[in-house]
């Protein structure tokens, strides 16, 4: 008699996972906050559904399960969804016994960013496209759209119209966009709610920084705490692409700071100027740092000191930093109208590329224009004094930077 084997469940069976993994509409939406466990529960789902789904075509034959998962770019996917599927195929093989472990056995195309399985020739591609010609390539069982707003409508309908089984969709709801317009509430669609009380993974820390900052900022706490649609009514900078890195090559580069001291963080953001667009990346987000103090972190970091950094007007603090060797430092030009100009001039590159930071995020759906009292209307002066603007500041300095004629 044989002895029955006791196999852990090594699959996180998260809401999010259980609802997707039950759901029988062509389209599947994913919304939530940030730390949801939205792309890891996806990422379970489609690994299942490639390896146990079984599917006729019209004469009759069995085909090969075809599944993709599509990024707006491969940094993002390698950083979330290929980081997601190792992790979650090491847990799943080490669950198994010897003589189970074949199942999942699979063969990565490092190339073309596809998974075969040996156990019945189904594959998992990781791709992004640049437009729609590139989309129509190719019909698949399942799609999977990983942060969907970063994908374009006219490639997403694209990937839809190819999925012979379903789509799923995940996304954080910073703004309403085509799927707001074009999918929720109509037939054929499911929509999915998560937050982060559906994660029991959020590292208890993690937790603690993002209650704090969703209570301090109401903005934060509806779009990333309860994964409810923000509004663009009304933000400076609505149109920001979260990327994953810098780009290795560039046309120009700058820096930029805003000084804190104690109660505000003082903030450094590096821009490049690559193929007519600005990206920036955040580099300093802290409390409580004086010019000196300032002076020892760029030198911790090795800051390059025949790099400018043009900052905030404060004579005292620029001369502490230049004394700690980085002679470069310079007080951007303000004066009257400048944070206007200064917006207006980094929005006249169009969608700012922004390297995904969640206190910039922050920032981003709580930097907003100030009330006309008399008709409630968006003026077009930016809100002062709101504790959202510190990167913003930073960006907006370091981008004379850019502008500048000379070799700097």
């Amino acid at each position: 008699m044989n002895k029955a084997i006791l196999i852990p469940n090594p699959i996180h069976e998260s809401r999010v996972f259980l609802n997707n993994i039950a759901a029988t509409e062509p389209v599947v939406v994913n919304q939530g906050g940030t730390w949801s466990g939205k792309t890891f529960g996806l990422i379970q789902v489609v690994i299942i559904l490639t390896l146990t789904t079984i599917f006729k075509n019209k004469e009759g034959r069995e085909e090969n399960i075809k599944s993709l998962v599509v990024g707006q770019d491969v940094p993002n996917l390698k950083k979330g969804a290929i980081s997601d599927f190792n992790e979650i195929i090491d847990t799943i093989v080490d669950s198994f016994p010897e003589n189970c472990k074949h199942l999942f056995e699979y063969t990565y195309n490092s190339t073309d960013k596809i998974a075969k399985f040996h156990f019945n020739n189904s594959e998992i591609q990781f791709s992004s496209f640049q437009n729609k010609q590139s989309a129509k390539a190719g019909k698949r069982h399942y799609v999977f759209m990983n942060e969907a707003n970063g994908i374009s409508w006219s490639i997403a309908e694209q990937l839809m119209f190819r999925a012979k089984i379903r789509t799923f969709l995940d996304y954080n709801p910073d703004a309403p966009f085509w799927v707001h317009h074009k999918l929720i509430g109509k037939k054929g669609t499911r929509l999915f709610l998560s937050n982060l009380d559906d994660n029991d993974f959020v590292p208890p820390k993690v937790r603690t920084e993002l209650i704090a900052k969703g209570k301090a900022n109401a903005s934060f706490h509806k779009v990333y705490i309860l994964g409810k649609t923000g509004a663009t009514e009304g933000i400076v900078f609505p149109n920001v692409r979260w990327i994953q890195a810098m780009p290795k090559q560039y046309k120009r580069e700058a820096f930029g700071m805003d000084f804190g001291y104690t109660n505000d963080p003082s903030t450094m953001v590096r821009i490049l100027l690559f193929e007519g667009q600005i990206y920036a990346e955040l580099m300093l987000f802290q409390k409580g740092l004086t010019g000196s103090d300032i002076g020892e972190w760029l030198k911790k970091i090795k800051f390059n000191k025949a790099k400018y950094i043009f900052t905030d007007v404060a004579p005292a603090t620029v001369e502490e930093i230049r004394r700690k060797g980085f002679r470069k430092t310079r007080a951007a030009k303000k004066g009257k109208g400048s944070i206007v100009t200064g917006v207006d001039t980094i929005k006249s590159y169009g969608t700012i590329n922004i390297v995904d930071n969640v206190h910039w995020r922050a920032e981003q759906i709580g930097y907003k224009y100030e009330e006309d009292k008399a008709t409630g209307d968006p003026t077009n002066d930016p809100e002062q004094d709101k504790g959202v603007d510190h990167i913003w500041d930073a960006l907006r300095y370091g981008i004379q930077g850019i502008n500048s004629k000379r070799k700097i």
